[in-house]
Order: C-alpha cells, then structure tokens, then sequence
C-alpha cells in the first residue's frame, strides 16, 4: 500500500525570511550607503529557512535591476526615486515567500561641458588681451560652463564639480597639467576667460582640452585645434616651386 502525504501551502509551511540591503560601490567614502542612479549596484543578504523543505533559490528586483542568489547584487540601478525592493525565497517544493523594503534612488548624470550663457556652442580661439577673437592673437579666449549632478542627501549636497583646461602645441606629445577654471567651490557654473599668452606663436598649432569632472569620477572632455594664423613659406632656389 502507497500512502501520499502532500503539505498544504500556507503561511506555516511556506519558508520564512529576512532582507537586509546595503548599497555597493567604488565611490568616494562620501557617497557611502547612498543609492545612486546608474553608480552604485545593490545587495541583498537573505536570512531564510523552510521547516519543511530546502532553500533552494533566492530573487532581488529593484526596479529595472535584478539578482539572483544570496547575497545576490543587482547591476546599477537604473529607477530613480522610491523604488520598491522586492525579495523572494523558493524552496525544493516550489513554495515561496515574498518581502518588501523600500529605498531612495539618487538621481545622477554625468557632468558636460556646456557653452557660456546664451552662446551656441562652447568658445575657445585666439583673441587680443581685451577678448576680442583675432586669428592672430597670442592670447586664448575661453567661454564655457559646466553642467552637473548636486546629489543631495539629507539636505547635504554631496558631488560637486570643476571645470578645467590644458592646452599644448600640436607638435608634443604629452599635455602638462590641469590649470582650473572654475573650483568646485565656486557660485557661478560658467566663466569667460581671457589667458594670456597661451598660444604665443601664431605659425603654431595648439591642441586644448577643456573638461567638467564631478567629485564621483564621472567627466566630460571637449577637444579643440586653435590654427595658425601664418605658416613659414620657403622658395626653392631656382624659384620655380615652394
């Protein structure tokens, strides 16, 4: 004789469980614990048991982000706002139990240079001491702003961002150093800047980046060619060419 014995599913056999989330990431110490669009990923440690079965897998959603395992951690999340967290446990029957916890999503982008007040596109040529452009100034005339992310925790801005530049002649190899525009610090998101000097030889060509990056590592470069304004010409000696 056979005899079947089947446990009902209900909330005494289903398996039981605990979520704790935590945020993951290779941010700065000051982004800790936040949830960030499309920066930080997220994990989930379950702690779950089945009295009358096995454990036999685990699922995380988070919006558009999901996981498997446990701990099981999400890619970036995508969603921002209040996302609703959903894990779930399965055991060897098939039976599962579901919970719910709620986190904030920081909304994020990376920053961009961005042109200066009403100008169509970012400005940098030679110009005369007073910013006039002239193709054969020996000054460089830059107008640009930046564009970014606060992220505010708590009422804390926590990112911020500085726009700076480096410039060379064509013919090297290597660009020298950042020199700063505008400090992270600074009020104002835009500036028009005449420096001096910065393309001394007007039969030269010089290579200039100008670059926005946020305290999150995220950056954004624009390169620019300033031409020259005369090129050295040399005759032949029979005259007949150049």
């Amino acid at each position: 004789m056979t005899v079947t014995v089947t446990v009902p599913e209900n909330d005494q056999t289903r398996p039981t469980v605990d979520m704790t989330l935590s945020a993951v990431s290779s941010l700065p110490s000051a982004f800790a614990g936040l949830h960030i669009k499309g920066k930080t990923k997220l994990k989930a440690t379950f702690e779950a048991e089945s009295e009358y079965s096995t454990i036999k897998s685990y699922a995380l959603t988070a919006g558009s982000a999901r996981a498997s395992g446990n701990p099981g951690t999400t890619g970036f999340l995508l969603n921002t706002g209040k996302v609703t967290v959903k894990g779930t446990v399965y055991d060897a029957r098939g039976y599962s139990t579901s919970v719910l916890q709620e986190i904030s999503v920081l909304s994020y982008e990376t920053p961009s240079v961005v042109p200066y007040g009403k100008n169509k596109a970012v400005v940098c040529e030679r110009c005369t001491s007073d910013g006039t452009p002239n193709s054969g100034g020996a000054n460089l005339l830059i107008q640009a702003g930046r564009k970014y992310s606060p992220v505010i925790s708590n009422g804390v801005q926590k990112n911020f961002c500085s726009l700076k530049y480096r410039i060379k002649a064509s013919t090297s190899e290597d660009f020298p150093g950042w020199t700063e525009l505008i400090s992270e610090g600074s009020g104002s998101d835009e500036i028009s800047k005449v420096i001096t000097d910065a393309v001394p030889s007007v039969t030269t060509s010089y290579d200039v980046q100008i670059m926005a990056e946020d305290d999150m590592g995220g950056e954004h470069t624009l390169n620019f060619i300033v031409p020259t304004d005369e090129v050295d010409f040399h005759l032949r000696e029979d005259g007949h060419g150049a």
